[in-house]
């Protein structure tokens, strides 16, 4: 729960630089301690999944490795529609989130509609 914590704290920092239009130089430091906290409240989330007996992605012992593999597409698919300007990698990264979130919805939403016996 304190890694939970201190990403939302970076992340109210994160926006409260950019809403009050403080120096930028104050996000490089926030990233340096948000990257990391992004990083373990991804793997947090997998052993909290991990945690639910009686479901099916419960007993998945690559359930951690998978979000890891997921948060980094996402996070690297996120900062390249963020950044860049070429159309290929635009759709590139539009692509990736396409496939991170069927891969999501198809590993966390569609058990959770499966009957417990």
């Amino acid at each position: 729960a304190y890694i939970l914590g201190g990403f939302a704290g970076i992340l109210a920092c994160s926006g409260a630089v950019l809403y009050f239009d403080l120096d930028r130089a104050y996000l490089e430091y926030l990233a340096i301690a948000g990257i990391p906290l992004a990083t373990l409240t991804g793997v947090y989330t997998a052993w909290l999944f991990g945690q639910a007996r009686g479901r099916s992605w419960s007993e998945d012992r690559f359930l951690t490795a998978k979000m890891f593999v997921e948060m980094l597409v996402a996070g690297i698919a996120s900062l390249i529609l963020l950044v860049s300007s070429n159309h290929f990698s635009l759709v590139l990264a539009v692509a990736c989130l396409a496939a991170v979130s069927m891969h999501a919805h198809r590993m966390v939403i569609e058990p959770q509609m499966e009957t417990l016996h």
